[in-house]
């Protein structure tokens, strides 16, 4: 490994190194766990177990470091945590779940979680905004162009998806659901 890297662990775990749990006891049979391994930039290494969450249908894992600060997005089958890579005791979990989807802007900018209702984006100090509810229940085709969150959301009451976006900036949001019928 590098001076700093996070990889998601496919062997067994050194025993010489510290392993930090992440959850409450008991949210996941032992070795259902998401593991990885991170070197921090101050040097220090360690594992980190994962709990996945319990939804069924979902399975989006993925790890997401933020090279401006010590901030770790890791998603294990929809739940996402939020660790220091400094001090892996500080973390809490992501602000939706389950999360079906993430993209990543270019660079180390924000990174756009999905649920099936609403979005939201983080940056390397955090919860940089969240939507209102877009969708009934599904977006789909999340992509991130022109300055812009765009993709589809579910309109129950017209039965199709209909498009959206939102400002990659602020979070402002057009188009989506119709949540009102005049």
């Amino acid at each position: 490994m590098d001076a700093e890297s996070i990889v998601i662990a496919d062997g067994p775990i050194d025993a010489s190194t510290p392993v930090h749990r992440f959850g409450r006891d008991g949210d996941a049979p032992a070795g259902s766990e998401l593991t990885v391994h991170v070197r921090s930039a101050g040097g220090q290494c360690w594992y980190g177990l994962f709990p996945p969450g319990a939804y069924p249908g979902v399975e989006t894992y993925g790890v997401h470091h933020w090279r401006s600060s010590n901030t770790l997005l890791v998603i294990s089958r929809g739940l996402g945590y939020l660790v220091d890579t400094e001090d892996p005791t500080r973390w809490r979990h992501a602000h939706l779940a389950p999360i079906t989807s993430f993209t990543r802007a270019d660079g180390d900018g924000l990174v756009v979680v999905c649920n099936h209702q609403r979005l939201a984006a983080y940056s390397d100090l955090g919860l940089a905004w969240k939507t209102p509810r877009l969708s009934w229940d599904g977006i789909r085709n999340v992509r991130i162009e022109d300055g812009a969150v765009k993709g589809e959301a579910w309109d129950e009451p017209w039965g199709f998806w209909v498009s959206f976006a939102v400002d990659i900036e602020t979070g402002e949001c057009r188009g989506g659901a119709t949540f009102t019928l005049a």
